[in-house]
């Protein structure tokens, strides 16, 4: 997860690649806190540095992720998922 974040927050990540990571977060959401809120750090700069790809299916993908975070039982995953979906959608308009 680590290195997911550092190659979506650098631009590194291959753009053919993008559905996968998707996926792999999707998958990651069940999984501890510590990589629930990597998720929530990676996915902005993902939608920031990849704008002309990341459209259609693969942001409904990651605003999908961010709406399962947000209904996390554990209060600052459900803040964090709630502060990260705004600027998303608000991005998109």
């Amino acid at each position: 997860m680590v290195c997911l974040n550092k190659l979506g927050v650098s631009g590194g990540l291959p753009r053919g690649r993008l559905k996968e990571v998707l996926e792999a977060f999707r998958e990651a959401t069940g999984a501890g806190i510590d990589v629930q809120l990597k998720i929530l750090q990676t996915l902005p700069s993902l939608i920031h540095n990849y704008p002309d790809d990341i459209k259609g299916d693969l942001l409904a993908a990651a605003l999908n992720i961010c709406t399962t975070l947000q209904n996390s039982k554990n209060p600052s995953v459900n803040n964090i998922a709630a502060a990260t979906l705004q600027p998303l959608v608000v991005g998109l308009f």
